[in-house]
């Protein structure tokens, strides 16, 4: 549990007439790993601020002369009495330590920007007195912490209670606007710190629960990892003392025999192996050579004389330690090292792996089937939240927790309440129907990790249940990542410049990663619907990408993408976070490294994913708990992250079509593609549609053709660039004509407008002059200037010149006193959109605008005098914004043609900063040369 303590509090602890005993429980409870203090950097200040002021004074205090007794009252002089201060020293330091020690905030952004809005309106701690901003930072810095790294409950000691307390119960109620700005983390306050460490001894972890009175259990000690051969140990470890789990952590397999010494062992994992084991048992693996999935033999069957059943015990040793991410021994003093990567070649259809492979449907047709074992409803709970049926995975967890217990499975027992714990949280929400009873969902939500496991600290494996409970798995893993991930990128731009980078950095960011991953997943704790786990595969695709931009230089680097680290994006990347690095670090395609024909290939996983998706729908309406919208959330969200990985991955051109008929197929029936969903088919078509088969690519045009109403116009748009100029025959370009001529019709006209033209580039002369005449009859039916300006400037139409006069006479000449914003800025309030447009054909056209024509238009503004004549204008009066203010083509070949204004800004930039117009003269030198 997590601790705040503030100064005022801690000046407590010190006594001066002897030990503090609130002190010694205090670190009682910290040493057992029952209490985590948090502290802010203010306390740390004020502490040291007041702590020798404190001690002086206590210090006078404790020397002040004892008065003299009645002599008439005693028959005997007290003996003197020597009066000792190290006990104050002693105190002083104890505290000090435990500050150091403790997990110290700095103020949060958002909570000094919610000061001034708190302090107007009189919230606590602000409303008894106004100079406690220092209490709310504190206070304030602590909830935030809680609320971004999931943590439940915070404990709060002090003194103060008129800042901190409710004025209904001031010893150990928080204030309710405190409580209030943080929903999702329970406060609890105590005025005195003492009566919290006695509740902490008697009611929060009652005395028969204290980890410093409990004896560790003695199965999981390295003596009892210690059998007749390093096999029957391996099989032992595996077997009977982590049986319920199927991924754990290396840092803990390390400390047992027989990879361990008894004494001064210096195992290592990293990069998939152990380093530094025993001899032995590097020896012991040296006799077996594996040969393929399920195919293994034994070299010298004397290295098992003795052992019972040393085949059937060796494989499932093997598959274990694959399983944990063990693909080789390393030998501590030969150095020696042997592979123990092996698999069985099973295909497995349980849900877990079903749902890995993106079966869904099979997912949930399992989910409902009767079980039996602890394990597989262990399991199917797991799964009934990764489908959003929060209600269902509760429920599983809620009964299952007695049989576990009853059976002596104790791992399963306390992931039971450990997920409940975090199943809190998403039932928590307004629009889910919750079909808990009050008191079951009060129950979970008070459930505290941390004394659940001190509660089993005899029963199993504590260090194990405390790597869990303090969330160690998650922030051990970021940690390193983050660290991985700036080494990557740092290699990145060395490498630009003729540096190296080391090959370790991108194993060892997936090998990271991996463990997280597998830990969570195979072991079916929730955790992989947070924020923080978003954030950090983020950094994992930062490190992915930018090792893989090095790739085929003299740097080592990621060489491929191969099926895990594709499935895994695929389920937790955001796409926005694929195309930004992969843009970033200037990447053209991603080299896919696959068995092809695998189970787990991104072929299959689309072909799994985008097939009875009608089927699946209706089976999940079946099932799913009242309200949940979580899973096609999940769905929209893995079918882009699908796409976004078909557009950057190399597949070839035999993948691309089987990935392109798999797409009609599904988008064939699903009829709610969201806007994302429909971005994502763009991106896909516009990197890789060129590769599709004619009839292929022609289904799927037809296809978006008829249905344009229903999906964004980019998507046909995107279609339609993949064919070859002046070729295509077939397009019925009819309905698109129709919607710009119905007023009626609400839709985005210039999108249409641009498909046109896209489909007029790539349709046969013929019908060019179909749509021209068409678009020409309609401008004359009812005259449109936008549409009259994007079908001259796309090629659609020809100028004509007599519409282009007319649109120019339309235009009002008003002179308007200049603006603040003018004055300030030297951006001109008179610019006038409609000229602008219509001096871009002019530009496009070559047509003269120091004409008559224009010489009323330039009184709209200086702009315009300048912009008709760019050769003709006295520079005096140029404004360096102008030429930045329309950035077209024409415009850059216009002013390409002016000499005076290149020279003009020459000389401007030669005394002047402005990065705008340091583009704006590339652009037009571009043009000048071409």
């Amino acid at each position: 549990m997590l601790l705040l303590i503030d100064n005022c509090t801690l000046l407590q602890l010190v006594y001066s007439e002897g030990y503090s005993q609130q002190l010694v429980a205090l670190e009682n409870f910290v040493n057992a790993g029952n209490v985590s203090i948090i502290t802010h950097e203010l306390v740390i200040e004020e502490w040291k601020k007041h702590k020798e002021e404190d001690k002086s004074r206590k210090l006078k205090k404790l020397l002040k002369p004892k008065a003299i007794p009645d002599l008439e009252t005693i028959s005997f002089l007290p003996s003197p009495v020597v009066t000792t201060t190290t006990h104050l020293d002693s105190q002083f330091e104890q505290v000090d330590k435990l500050l150091r020690d403790a997990k110290i905030l700095t103020t949060p952004p958002a909570i000094t920007n919610e000061f001034a809005e708190r302090y107007k309106n009189g919230l606590a701690p602000f409303h008894n007195k106004k100079d406690s901003l220092n209490d709310w930072e504190i206070i304030g810095s602590a909830g935030h912490y809680c609320v971004i790294n999931n943590i439940p409950r915070l404990y709060f000691a002090s003194s103060n209670h008129t800042d901190f307390a409710s004025k209904i119960d001031i010893e150990k109620t928080i204030h309710p606007d405190i409580q209030n700005r943080f929903p999702e983390v329970v406060i609890s306050y105590f005025r005195d710190l003492g009566v919290f460490l006695k509740d902490l001894n008697t009611v929060i972890l009652p005395q028969k629960y204290l980890a410093y009175n409990l004896v560790r259990n003695e199965k999981y000690s390295y003596k009892a990892s210690v059998k007749k051969n390093d096999l029957d140990s391996l099989y032992y470890l595996f077997k009977d003392t982590y049986e319920e789990l199927s991924f754990i952590p290396p840092y803990i397999l390390t400390r047992y025999h027989p990879f361990a010494e008894p004494v001064k062992s210096y195992c290592h994992f990293g990069l998939f192996t152990i380093s530094y084991v025993r001899d032995s048992l590097v020896s012991l693996f040296e006799n077996i050579e594996i040969n393929g999935p399920g195919k293994f033999e034994i070299i010298h069957e004397t290295a098992f004389f003795g052992i019972k059943d040393y085949r059937e015990k060796l494989e499932y040793v093997l598959l274990r330690l694959t399983n944990n991410l063990i693909f080789n021994l390393e030998a501590s003093t030969s150095r020696n090292r042997v592979s123990v990567h092996y698999t069985d070649g099973t295909f497995c259809e349980c849900v877990k792996c079903s749902y890995q492979r993106l079966e869904f449907l099979k997912c949930l047709q399992i989910l409902p089937q009767p079980l039996s074992s602890i394990e597989e409803k262990f399991k199917n709970a797991y799964f009934h939240y990764q489908f959003g049926n929060y209600n269902a995975a509760a429920r599983l967890y809620i009964d299952l927790q007695q049989e576990a217990l009853d059976n002596n499975k104790f791992i399963i027992y306390y992931l039971c309440f450990y997920n409940l714990r975090h199943l809190a949280r998403f039932l928590d929400n307004p629009f889910l129907t919750v079909e808990l009873t009050p008191q079951e969902l009060l129950m979970i939500k008070e459930i505290d990790p941390i004394e659940e496991c001190t509660k089993l600290k005899a029963r199993t494996d504590y260090d194990l249940l405390t790597f869990i409970a303090d969330g160690d798995f998650f922030k051990g893993a970021f940690e390193s990542i983050s660290e991985i991930v700036i080494q990557i990128d740092d290699s990145y731009y060395s490498h630009l410049n003729g540096g190296h980078s080391t090959n370790s950095h991108i194993w060892n960011l997936i090998q990271k990663f991996a463990e997280l991953d597998t830990f969570i997943n195979n072991n079916f704790v929730i955790y992989d619907a947070y924020s923080n786990f978003e954030r950090l595969f983020e950094l994992v695709i930062k490190g992915l990408f930018a090792s893989h931009a090095m790739n085929g230089t003299q740097n080592s680097a990621l060489e491929k993408f191969d099926d895990y680290l594709i499935g895994k994006i695929i389920f937790y990347a955001d796409k926005k976070n694929i195309f930004k690095y992969f843009n970033r670090y200037k990447l053209k395609s991603l080299a896919y490294g696959s068995k092809r024909n695998s189970k787990d290939s991104f072929i299959n996983l689309a072909k799994n994913l985008l097939s009875n998706e009608k089927e699946m729908k209706s089976t999940f309406a079946l099932s799913a708990d009242k309200g949940n919208s979580y899973f096609y959330t999940k769905y929209n969200k893995i079918f882009d992250n699908l796409m976004a990985m078909a557009a950057v991955l190399n597949l070839t051109e035999y993948e691309l079509n089987r990935f392109g008929n798999c797409l009609y197929q599904f988008i064939k029936t699903e009829k709610s593609l969201n806007h994302t969903g429909s971005e994502s088919i763009t991106s896909f078509i516009s990197s890789k549609g060129k590769f599709l088969k004619r009839k292929l690519l022609d289904k799927l045009t037809d296809f978006f053709l008829k249905n344009i109403d229903t999906y964004e116009g980019n998507v046909l748009e995107a279609f339609v660039k993949c064919y070859p100029d002046n070729t295509v025959e077939f397009f019925a370009y009819d309905s698109i004509i129709d919607r710009l001529r119905n007023e009626s019709i609400h839709y985005n006209k210039e999108a249409d407008i641009r498909l046109l033209a896209v489909i007029h580039l790539k349709v046969i002369p013929e019908d060019k002059v179909i749509i021209a005449k068409a678009m020409m009859a309609q401008l004359k039916a009812k005259p449109d200037f936008r549409l009259f300006y994007l079908c001259v400037i796309q090629d659609i139409i020809k100028l004509n010149r007599k519409m282009l006069l007319a649109y120019l006479d339309e235009i009002e000449i008003k002179p308007t006193e200049p603006t603040l914003r003018t004055v300030l800025t030297g951006w001109s309030d008179k610019y006038n959109r409609r000229l602008d447009d219509l001096v871009n054909i002019c530009f496009k056209f070559n047509i003269n605008t120091k004409s008559k024509t224009f010489i009323g238009l330039a009184a709209i503004d200086t702009y315009y005098r300048w912009l008709f004549d760019m050769e003709g204008f006295d520079y005096a009066y140029f404004n360096f914004n102008w030429p930045n203010h329309y950035k077209t083509k024409f415009y850059y070949e216009r002013m390409a043609k002016s000499k005076k204004l290149k020279k003009a800004i020459i000389n401007y930039l030669r005394s002047n900063s402005h990065p705008e117009l340091e583009k704006t003269l590339i652009r037009i030198s571009f043009y000048a040369n071409t």
